[in-house]
């Protein structure tokens, strides 16, 4: 209840702040503020144009990196949590595995359905069954501005932009003027560990008006605050889940000619966590900030990339011509822990002697470890060619371009697990084990049988996009415009999957190529009514690639025979999105208030949908019919007067399937996971003009009470002991000052200490299957995650 009346207070008293300047005259306000105490317009690049944000048709959230270091946003974490329509959600235990999505626009599986870019170089993924590292987010740090791209974006950014498109734009280095930019920052969590960053850029004119350089390198470690007791030795290894993190930049401007600048940079990221963020519920007592598992093994990720990106531009008679040129690496190795649920799960958590445990044992008293270790590695190279007029005053405006994409993801999984036959055999004899495994070879003891491994799996997929896309802005009159785009893309895609041990039923190779020819259009009006107001509409489609499937072994019949097939589909086709959107950018009180809004409706079909088989452990890729999203998003700002600045994001999205699949495995009504409500609520008090302030930051996430599909009784993955995720909120205080430049403030974080129980659907709980009585066996381990603790700290930045 506090969080909720938190919330609540605090939006009212923006409301009604917003409402009393609203009620004061224009005049009124100038006399209190004077001409250049305004809102500062943000200038976007979401159309391969430079324009101001409240001139682009298009619903964007664009964040400064000033705006970024008030609200503290460090990570895709932050931002999702402070822009409206944006999610992200199905971490994995081991800390990796994110996945984005965008108005509820969110698939289990093949193509990423948001774009994720850095500067103009995509580098989201798939996410292939053996894949368990997701989509690599780049940190914050030196960044120029995020730019949040809502709705389908197929038309100038292709293929695996169905819900919308996040931009990551790093800073330009500048021939002329010597700039810097410095963070340091010191906290502590209750009940968990001291965290730590530093890191510096600066940029310099080598050679003035030729040759520019900028340069940036940063580090950061995050504490842990989730205890972990092994179950061998029942030690607590404290605050485990801690992670570290670092990167470095270069960048180089060259300016040979009057017309032509050509910019080289390489980017580098790493980052490690170090054991899962999971606690489970019968081991901890969030009200006493006690968070604990009882995994055995440290859960850990390391995920690096590399980015190498050459950018030319040559600009002759109001003509621009762009070449991009990018090489994307990233190498990525996770653990995952999943005893209890393949084994203690499937078994009833039963130990040798017939009493309940966490971790089962065989009768020699040898423990039972499960673990998943997978690797990742993807590389990405990309070409794009544009081509557009640059006079602002003509009466046609366009972009056209020839774009190429090449990207390659090779997955692995091992699953070492010696004392799983000796396992089965023991407690539900060789029978079940022969069903489970179909092997005859096992009859007394299996230990050794199959070495180290019950599964070993390789997946190796190609991308191929090949495009040519078009852009134009027609201004019919002075107000109208009428803005019309096109993008016509070949896509090539191939999957090929190795997989082997007992779990897979022996060897096997599975897939195959899938091949399509998708058309995007995009057409929009806009009417600009004044310099302060525009109104637009617009119908964009979007669009992901196919895929193929692995191998589904013998021992999944059960669960094909639940959902109807007698066989697993090899590959899964394309799936696409079309939007309708209706939107508003108004300036009032001569630039004090802002009020950013738009409503949508989108059609989903032919939707690409991982169904996991819960009795073998394995999944296949469906396309599952009909969905549609709507709702509506809005974004106010507010100068109220020199002292007080209030800011209001407010996102409502309504997802959901709206037919059963034949199989079924989706069912008609089932939510598509996101949350329906999003709002993110700043208040910030500068009192006087010595560089004071006071700012109150609030971010609220309403419960998805479904149905989901574990909620859904007639669904395969049913389970009535699992409860939705209850409505979030975190409540975040920070007292500063700044003097010329340099800014030192103390903060807390999460001041109310909210723990709410999140759940992740697909590891959050286990139910088994006894191969003895065909029965359900429901694991008696839950686990989840939450935010992070209340957190006190202090930040020091500097810039120049």
């Amino acid at each position: 209840m506090k969080t909720h009346h938190t919330l609540l207070s605090l939006t009212l008293l923006l409301t009604s702040a917003v409402a009393w300047a609203a009620d004061n005259t224009a005049a009124n306000v100038n006399a209190a503020n004077g001409d250049d105490d305004t809102l500062q317009e943000v200038v976007v690049t979401a159309t391969k144009q430079a324009r101001e944000l409240s001139k682009v048709p298009i619903s964007i959230t664009a964040l400064t990196q000033d705006l970024m270091d008030q609200r503290a946003i460090k990570s895709i974490n932050d931002i999702a949590l402070q822009t409206p329509g944006l999610d992200l959600g199905d971490q994995g235990s081991n800390g990796v595995g994110d996945r984005i999505s965008i108005r509820g626009i969110d698939s289990n599986s093949g193509f990423s359905t948001t774009g994720v870019y850095v500067d103009d170089t995509p580098i989201q993924g798939r996410n292939n069954p053996v894949n368990l590292g997701g989509t690599a987010f780049p940190e914050v740090f030196d960044l120029e501005r995020v730019e949040v791209l809502r709705g389908p974006q197929g038309t100038l950014f292709g293929a695996g932009a169905e819900g919308g498109v996040v931009r990551f734009i790093t800073p330009t280095p500048s021939l002329v003027t010597s700039s810097g930019y410095a963070r340091g920052e010191m906290s502590y969590t209750q009940h968990g560990a001291p965290s730590y960053e530093g890191g510096a850029a600066f940029g310099i004119p080598l050679v003035e008006d030729k040759l520019g350089m900028r340069v940036s390198g940063w580090a950061r470690h995050e504490g842990g605050w989730v205890d972990r007791t092994a179950w061998e030795t029942g030690e607590t290894y404290r605050n485990t889940n801690w992670s570290d993190a670092g990167g470095a930049r270069i960048a180089l401007r060259w300016q040979p000619g009057d017309n032509i600048n050509i910019t080289p940079s390489l980017l580098y990221q790493g980052v490690h966590q170090n054991d899962t963020p999971d606690y489970w519920s019968a081991l901890s007592d969030p009200s006493a900030g006690q968070f604990r598992n009882g995994y055995q093994a440290r859960q850990q990720s390391t995920d690096h990339l590399t980015l190498a990106d050459l950018k030319v531009e040559v600009n002759n008679d109001n003509l621009l011509f762009t070449s991009i040129s990018s090489y994307f690496y990233r190498n990525e190795t996770n653990v995952s822990d999943v005893t209890n649920y393949d084994i203690a799960g499937a078994l009833g958590a039963v130990g040798a002697n017939g009493e309940d445990n966490i971790f089962p044992t065989v009768s020699s008293g040898a423990l039972i470890t499960d673990l998943f270790i997978g690797a990742t590695q993807q590389n990405i190279f990309t070409q794009e060619f544009r081509l557009q007029n640059t006079d602002d005053h003509a009466h046609l405006r366009w972009v056209a371009g020839l774009y190429y994409q090449n990207s390659r993801l090779s997955d692995s999984q091992l699953a070492p697990n010696p004392q799983l036959p000796q396992l089965f055999l023991e407690q539900q004899g060789a029978g079940a084990f022969e069903d489970y495994y179909y092997t005859s070879d096992c009859v007394a003891d299996c230990s050794g049988m199959l070495g180290i491994y019950e599964y070993t799996g390789v997946e190796h997929s190609r991308d191929v996009q090949t495009a040519a896309f078009g852009n134009v802005d027609w201004q019919v009159t002075p107000r109208v415009t009428l803005t019309g785009g096109l993008r016509i893309e070949r896509t090539q895609s191939s999957f090929v999957a190795v997989e082997d041990g007992p779990v897979n039923n022996g060897a096997s190779v599975g897939g195959g190529e899938i091949s399509a020819t998708p058309v995007t259009p995009k057409i929009s009006v806009s009417f600009q009514q004044d310099n302060d107001t525009l109104y637009y509409a617009s119908v964009a489609k979007g669009y992901r690639a196919g895929g193929g499937n692995s191998h589904v072994p013998p021992a999944c019949g059960i669960d094909l025979d639940n959902i109807g097939l007698s066989v697993a589909p090899a590959s899964y086709n394309s799936d696409s999105t079309i939007s309708y959107e209706v939107g508003s950018k108004q300036h009032f009180l001569n630039g004090h208030l802002s009020a950013n809004a738009s409503v949508f409706y989108i059609d989903w079909r032919d939707i690409q949908w991982y169904y996991f088989l819960p009795n073998c452990g394995y999944g296949i890729v469906f396309n599952l019919g009909h969905a549609r999203s709507q709702g509506f998003d809005l974004e106010m700002n507010a100068k109220l007067s020199p002292a007080w600045l209030a800011s209001l994001s407010v996102g409502y999205t309504d997802a959901k399937f709206l037919d059963t699949a034949t199989l079924p495995v989706v069912f008609s009504g089932q939510t598509l996971g996101q949350a329906p409500w999003t709002v993110f609520a700043s208040l910030e008090y500068r009192p006087g003009n010595n560089g004071m302030y006071v700012r109150v930051t609030d971010d609220f996430k309403s419960a998805n009470n479904g149905p989901q599909l574990f909620q859904i009784p007639d669904s395969a993955v049913y389970d009535p002991d699992l409860q939705p995720s209850p409505s979030s909120n975190q409540l975040d205080i920070r007292i500063g000052r700044n003097w010329n430049g340099l800014d030192l403030s103390l903060f807390i974080n999460n001041a109310l200490d909210a723990a709410p129980r999140i759940v992740n659907p697909q590891a959050s709980h286990y139910v088994g299957y006894d191969f003895n009585s065909g029965d359900a066996i429901s694991s008696p381990i839950f686990s989840y995650t939450t935010l992070r603790p209340r957190t006190v700290g202090f930040t020091v930045t500097y810039r120049y």
